[in-house]
């Protein structure tokens, strides 16, 4: 919503609010889906988990990136 949000109004360093948010959203959900990894007893569940940890950490380098980045 706030990504939304950002479109329309100029908040000042609402890109930095909106990646730091992102970032902390994605690195809970790495948590979150590492601890139904090692929780999960069916085999066949592990590839559906593994690509959903890739995806969140690709997500947490992409916002490590916007705020790192020198542009504006």
């Amino acid at each position: 919503m706030f990504g939304i949000v950002l479109i329309f109004v100029r908040i000042p360093n609402g890109s930095l609010i909106y990646s730091i948010l992102g970032l902390l959203i994605f690195a809970g959900l790495t948590m979150f889906d590492f601890q139904r990894l090692r929780r999960s007893k069916n085999i066949d569940s592990a590839p559906l988990l593994a690509a959903s940890i890739f995806l969140d950490a690709l997500n947490v380098f992409l916002f490590f990136l916007r705020i790192f980045s020198r542009g504006n």
